[in-house]
C-alpha cells in the first residue's frame, strides 16, 4: 500500500470512526480502535497545521508539536508506541524518535507535500466543547 493510499484512508478515518482503514482491521486484537482513531486524528491535525503554517511562509511552533516533530502526550506514549509499532503501514508515515514523533525519513519532499496536500482536503478537523 503507497502512501498516498494509507493517508487516504487515515484521512476518512480521522473523519468518521465507522471507516476504519483496512490495514487496522486485522489488528483489532492488539490496537484499540477508539484510541487508534484518537492518536490518527492528533497526527492529522499535526501535519494540517504544518501545511497551513507553510502556506502563510511561517513555521509552526506550538507546546505539543512543531513543524518537525509531534511530541508524545506523556498519558498516552505507550498507546503512540503501540499503534506505530503495530502498524507497518503507518510507519511508512510517521516514526517515533526518543519521545517525538516525526516523520518518516525515507519519505521524499514530493511525497511529503503529497500527504499534506491530502490531509488538508480530506480531513476535517472538529474541535468539541
Amino acid at each position: 500500500m503507497t502512501t498516498i493510499e494509507i493517508t487516504k484512508q487515515i484521512s476518512l478515518f480521522g473523519n468518521d470512526f465507522q471507516k476504519v482503514p483496512s490495514f487496522l482491521e486485522d489488528k483489532k486484537n492488539i490496537i484499540d480502535l477508539q484510541k487508534a482513531h484518537r492518536i490518527i486524528s492528533h497526527l492529522l491535525f499535526w501535519q494540517k497545521g504544518v501545511y497551513r503554517s507553510a502556506l502563510k511562509g511561517k513555521q509552526l511552533s506550538l507546546r505539543i508539536f512543531n513543524y518537525q516533530q509531534y511530541f508524545m502526550i506523556d498519558y498516552d506514549k505507550i498507546e503512540y508506541e503501540n499503534i506505530l509499532n503495530n502498524c507497518l503501514e503507518l510507519s511508512k508515515i510517521f516514526i517515533i524518535k526518543d519521545d517525538f514523533i516525526e516523520l518518516n525519513p525515507l519519505l521524499s519532499n514530493d511525497e511529503i507535500i503529497n500527504i499534506r496536500q491530502i490531509i488538508e482536503d480530506d480531513f476535517e478537523v472538529i474541535l468539541h466543547a
